[in-house]
C-alpha cells in the first residue's frame, strides 16, 4: 500500500506542505492548488534503500518558488534546510511538479512568489528511547542543591545530533543560569546511546532536543 506523508501526526509517514503567502497585499486572489494533491509520496524519499530502516526521524524544510501565470512552479529554492541533503533535494523535486490555479489581479493571471513548509514525520513500529526518563536520569546523576538553583531558571535546553546511535554533539540552546549545570547537562546528553537508524552514515541521522529540569532534584521522590 502506498503511503503519503502527513504533518506531525503519528500516522503513516507523511510530507506535509503548508503554503505561506507572500506579503503582496495588492493581490486580489491568491493561487490555489490544482491537479494532484500537494503532498510528497513516500517514494520521493526512497532513493536510498537505507531510508527504509528509519524508525523515527523528524525533518523540516522551507522552500520558496514562483507560481507563474500558467500555474507552473518555477525557481524552487531551499531557504531553510532540514539538515538532510537528500530530503531537501527530494522535496524540491516534488514541489517543482505541483500545479496551481494562478493568482489573479484585476481578473488577470499574475505571477507571485510563494513558500512551502514541508515536514517529514516517520514513526516506526518500535518507539525511540524514553527521553523524559533519560532527562530525569541526568538530574539524578548530578548532585544539585537548593543554593545552586536560587535565583536562576534552573532548566537547561539542548539540541543534539545522533549518528549510528551515538550522540555526536550537544549544544545548549537555553541556559539554566548556571554554567556548571549546563556543562553537566551537555555531558549527560552526550553519553546517551540510541538505536542506529541509518547504518553506514557519518552525518547526523536525526536531530533531537532535550530539556533538563534541575529543579526536579529538589522534588520528593514518589
Amino acid at each position: 500500500m502506498k503511503r503519503l506523508f502527513a504533518v506531525l501526526l503519528f500516522l503513516p509517514p507523511v510530507a506535509w506542505a503548508q503554503n505561506i503567502p507572500s506579503q503582496d497585499s495588492s493581490q486580489e486572489t491568491p493561487p490555489k492548488p490544482a491537479g494532484a494533491p500537494h503532498v510528497c509520496p513516500e517514494r520521493e524519499f526512497a532513493t536510498d534503500p537505507r531510508w527504509k530502516n528509519l524508525l523515527d526521524i523528524l525533518a523540516t524544510v522551507i522552500l520558496s518558488y514562483r507560481i507563474t501565470t500558467t500555474g507552473d512552479v518555477a525557481d524552487v529554492r531551499v531557504i531553510e534546510s532540514s539538515g538532510l541533503r537528500e530530503f531537501d533535494k527530494a522535496v524540491a523535486n516534488c514541489v517543482a511538479s505541483w500545479r496551481y490555479f494562478p493568482a489573479t489581479r484585476g481578473g488577470k493571471p499574475v505571477e507571485v512568489q510563494w513558500k512551502t513548509h514541508v515536514v517529514w514525520k516517520n514513526k516506526g513500529e518500535r518507539p525511540m528511547p524514553d527521553l523524559a526518563e533519560r532527562q530525569r536520569d541526568c538530574v539524578r546523576a548530578h548532585p544539585v542543591s537548593a543554593a545552586q538553583l536560587e535565583g536562576i531558571d534552573g532548566t537547561t535546553q539542548l539540541s543534539f545530533g545522533v549518528s549510528e546511535g551515538v550522540v555526536l554533539s550537544a549544544a545548549v540552546t537555553r541556559s539554566s543560569g548556571s554554567d556548571e549545570l549546563d556543562r553537566a547537562a551537555a555531558e549527560c546528553v552526550k553519553s546517551w546511546r540510541f538505536m542506529a537508524l541509518i547504518p553506514g552514515t557519518t552525518r547526523p541521522s536525526f536531530m533531537r532536543w532535550a530539556t533538563i529540569d534541575w529543579k526536579q532534584a529538589l522534588k520528593p521522590v514518589n
